[in-house]
């Protein structure tokens, strides 16, 4: 299942190369109109768009029965109701589109925030390093073991404090600190395997990877890198960063905000286009 999992998002990554080419301004709106031209798509072939159709119609003259009847509250009540139905089953018809759409922004939500919404690793600051266990109750003793391999660390890093182990939380922290700036291999040792977790530290990084992990923890990782081996008893092993400002091009909102307002407004203008309603 890693395998597989692995492979989605390597594709996903494939995708995206050539996006890593244009400036994040550019890189994001043209993402963001392709991402409402995918979900106009998927909503026109996933939903009965005939039915949508009537029951946007039946929503509409309801809303236009409760303004026309202000003095009428018998026939109020029965419009809201009326509306009321007909909302549901607009939801109801759109549901299948907004389950199959959910994986796909999803996944590319996760690799867009490495992007956009995270900041590289600093340089002469204290970095936390955290190795989540398989099993808190259970993990090995390798596991627990775990620590960052002094000998092999590369040059411009520098293990600061010895490895902290909290059994309570079924986690194993770590200190480090990035000298210079760039891209490094962290070595980490668990019993006699040696796993490598990335740090970038390169100021205006393409993307950074906050996690490198194994399992169900592929699904949500932020960050791209191999699979954690098996049988160590460790899950994943994340480096945290710090959080890209709140702001877009210099306008206060996420990156993600801008994503979806865009894509939405890509998909309201291109409905009667692609024959979609929504």
């Amino acid at each position: 299942m890693d395998s597989l999992i692995y492979a989605l998002r390597t594709g996903i990554e494939y995708a995206l190369a050539p996006f890593d080419a244009l400036p994040p301004f550019w890189a994001l709106t043209l993402l963001s109109l392709l991402s409402g031209v995918f979900m106009l798509w998927v909503v026109g072939k996933t939903t009965p768009q005939k039915r949508v159709e009537v029951a946007r119609a039946r929503m509409a003259s309801a809303i236009y029965e409760i303004r026309l009847f202000l003095d009428s509250p018998g026939r109020i009540i029965k419009s809201q109701g009326r509306l009321l139905g007909w909302s549901f089953a607009y939801v109801g018809y759109m549901m299948p589109a907004f389950i199959l759409l959910s994986l796909p922004l999803g996944l590319l939500f996760l690799h867009l925030d490495v992007r956009y919404g995270q900041e590289p690793l600093p340089t002469a600051a204290p970095i936390v390093v955290q190795v989540s266990l398989s099993d808190a109750d259970e993990a090995s003793a390798a596991a627990l073991a775990a620590t960052i391999a002094p000998g092999e660390l590369p040059a411009g890093i520098v293990s600061t404090a010895p490895p902290v182990r909290v059994l309570d939380e079924g986690r194993v922290y770590m200190r480090v600190r990035v000298d210079q700036p760039g891209s490094y291999l962290l070595p980490v040792r668990v019993g006699d395997a040696v796993v490598e977790k990335r740090l970038d530290a390169a100021p205006g990084a393409e993307q950074v990877s906050l996690e490198r992990c194994r399992g169900a923890c592929l699904w949500a990782s932020f960050g791209y890198e191999e699979p954690l081996p098996d049988g160590l008893g460790i899950d994943s092993i994340a480096a945290v960063h710090p959080p890209a400002p709140d702001t877009w091009e210099g306008v206060p909102m996420p990156w993600w905000v801008y994503w979806l307002l865009l894509a939405t407004i890509a998909a309201l203008a291109l409905r009667r286009r692609m024959n979609v309603t929504l």
